[in-house]
């Protein structure tokens, strides 16, 4: 995914007047962003002085490795990228790390302390379609119709891996096939491209590919409450969800044999299935295990036990399409001529570098064991 714009600091959208907000670093690239407007027919403003994503995402991600693991868990400090300003917002609720905090960043232009005398939000998650932060592969995700949440009204697919590149996006991917229209924004139209899960939204879907052995669609994760990534919906344990601990970068990882574990909408613990061919239709993965519809856009991974860091989970590829026998209906493994289709990290990898470049990569994210 492409979202800079030479020296490009961070946008905005102001629905009420139909203006798109832009700061940037470089004055350079004023004349660029009026140009392309002009071309366009939208109305910006361009403001410079400001500091790219990559460098607001480096503050934000040293804030909240400097908090403690408790105060992570409860939420009570968390520091991510406000796009409306171009500062990073961290958002605080307990009141010794509001004086910390204070005394550390108060006086920082680029970083807005925001104070509240209760929790943000909970993040209990009861079910695939109720479940709070962290994102998480295997949630039920939708069109969020009014462009900036509360989630997903209208239920569509599933959520495949999430995802990040160098310069600070953060993203969330599932099926090509899901997508319904890109948009720069929620709130921007068409507004049927914002997307959602549980009871908030996620950002705007930006871009789709269907084509050959890769489809995946990229949602960019513009809401500050879906933190961190490399996380799984746990099916034994919802509140504790699983660490996706490592992923395939190279397309020679993937065997016949492999025994694999879907993580989508109507998954459940035996969700699981073998690869049977490495380059079957389009040159997708086939699986002998047949998913659901809504299924789309989950993840397949590889549950493997090491005797030195012990239980893992090896992400793999996204959930894109079935063949099976309408009479036996789904959720069905080692059965003839029923099959199930990923496509792959390792193509998806290779098709988004076609777009990004070799100097902002994007790739899954994992989280220790």
């Amino acid at each position: 995914m492409v979202e800079v714009l030479g020296d490009y600091g961070t946008s905005s959208y102001d629905l009420a007047t139909n203006t798109m907000h832009f700061r940037v670093k470089d004055p350079a690239s004023i004349a660029v962003i009026q140009d392309l407007a002009a071309k366009a027919g939208v109305q910006v403003t361009v403001s410079t002085g400001a500091a790219t994503p990559s460098e607001l995402q480096a503050i934000a991600d040293g804030i909240n490795v400097s908090r403690t693991d408790e105060q992570t868990a409860s939420n009570s400090v968390f520091a991510s990228i406000d796009y409306e300003t171009g500062k990073v917002a961290v958002s605080i609720t307990d009141p010794a790390a509001r004086e910390l905090l204070t005394k550390q960043y108060g006086q920082d232009p680029q970083i807005e302390l925001k104070y509240f005398e209760t929790p943000l939000y909970q993040t209990a998650c009861t079910s695939r379609t109720s479940c709070g932060t962290p994102a998480r592969a295997g949630l039920v995700i939708g069109i969020d119709t009014d462009g900036a949440g509360p989630g997903a009204s209208s239920p569509e697919c599933s959520e495949g891996f999430t995802a990040a590149t160098p310069d600070g996006g953060r993203w969330i991917l599932t099926a090509g096939h899901c997508s319904q229209g890109i948009s720069t924004a929620c709130g921007v139209a068409p507004l049927y491209a914002c997307w959602g899960a549980g009871s908030q939204y996620f950002g705007p879907m930006r871009q789709a590919h269907e084509s050959g052995n890769v489809s995946v669609a990229w949602i960019r994760k513009d809401n500050s409450y879906w933190a961190s990534g490399g996380w799984m919906y746990n099916v034994s344990s919802l509140n504790s969800p699983l660490h996706v601990t490592g992923r395939i970068d190279a397309r020679s990882a993937i065997h016949v044999g492999d025994g694999l574990c879907s993580n989508a909408w109507h998954s459940v613990l035996s969700s699981c299935g073998y690869v049977t061919d490495v380059s079957s239709i389009d040159g997708l993965v086939q699986i002998d295990y047949t998913v659901c519809d809504g299924d789309s856009g989950g993840g397949w991974f590889l549950p493997y036990y090491s005797p030195t860091v012990g239980n893992t989970n090896i992400a793999y590829g996204l959930q894109v399409a079935i063949d099976r026998d309408p009479a036996l209906g789904c959720a069905n493994a080692h059965l003839p001529s029923n099959f199930s289709y990923m496509s792959a990290l390792p193509d998806i990898n290779a098709f988004d570098d076609t777009q990004t470049g070799a100097s902002n990569k994007m790739r899954v994210q994992t989280q220790s064991p």
